[in-house]
């Protein structure tokens, strides 16, 4: 009885960490330092004007505010296009692209 006790409490103690793990591995922006969700009227305006430039049609899931490690921030949008796809994409807050969103 003791054995399946201790057993028990080790793969318990071991499902925690994998699952951790897990969680951290696929959450993790390597460069995010900080991750906030807003909202369209949220943004700077060239910010705006870019996505809806780029994307008219664009049904958008999500917004994030993300602040890098070295100060900089991104607003980084998750959305699906006009044919479907779902995508993600960066903007700095000049309304420029940043590196595009894995």
């Amino acid at each position: 009885m003791r054995r399946h006790l201790i057993a028990m409490v080790v793969l318990l103690a071991g499902m925690s960490v994998g699952c951790q793990q897990w969680n951290d591995m696929w959450h993790k922006d390597s460069d995010a330092e900080k991750l906030e969700r807003t909202s369209m009227t949220a943004l700077p305006q060239p910010v705006q004007d870019s996505f809806k430039r780029d994307f008219p049609n664009a049904k958008v899931e999500s917004i994030a505010r993300e602040t890098e490690k070295d100060g900089a921030i991104h607003y980084e949008f998750k959305f699906t296009d006009q044919s479907g796809r779902k995508q993600e994409v960066e903007y700095n807050g000049d309304g420029t692209r940043a590196h595009e969103a894995k």
